[in-house]
């Protein structure tokens, strides 16, 4: 009973140095929970920009082709615009949430990464787990961003494009 609590992962002696398996089991888990982060963010972009083309593509039909009053499209344009934003701001930000966690293991794997690999370099990792909007910004412009940010930068301006959109229909319907 005069024993600390300790649980069950938990060694008493933690000076001691980590058993080759333990330093393996511990790598696989964190490139486990790693690529569950990558595949979470591919996901995310695959299933925001789908839904986001869909509303995209019904206005387009709206605008068109639909056999409504130009109250009747005003109304449906600003509401489909709204549920456009609401849905890229949402990914948008869903996007830098993951980033945030993948960069977290990222980080963890590096960690279990160098224990097993004690002689070789550590994989490359970003300085921060997001770029700063201008930063975001300037990236796609100077060449200097990745796949995420170009998708973070899409998801902004699809953004504009439906409220370019709602104010289009106000103006000219």
């Amino acid at each position: 009973m005069g024993q600390p609590a300790i649980g069950p992962n938990r060694s008493i002696d933690q000076d001691r140095v980590p058993e080759p398996t333990t330093s393996l089991t511990r790598l696989d888990l964190a490139h486990q929970i790693r690529q569950s982060h990558h595949n979470a963010i591919w996901e995310e972009q695959k299933h925001f920009t789908w839904l986001i083309s869909i509303i995209l593509s019904a206005q387009l039909i709206v605008f068109v082709g639909a056999k409504l009053s130009p109250s009747q499209r005003i109304a449906l344009i600003i509401v489909s615009s709204v549920v456009g934003v609401l849905f890229a701001i949402t990914g948008f930000r869903v996007q830098r949430i993951e980033g945030i966690y993948f960069y977290n293991a990222n980080i963890i794997y590096d960690e279990a990464h160098r224990a097993v690999f004690q002689t070789t370099e550590p994989p490359y990792r970003r300085a921060s787990a997001n770029k700063t909007l201008p930063g975001l910004i300037a990236s796609i412009f100077t060449n200097r961003s990745g796949v995420r940010d170009h998708f973070q930068f899409l998801f902004l301006t699809f953004i504009a494009v439906f409220v370019a959109t709602a104010i289009y229909s106000c103006i000219a319907l």
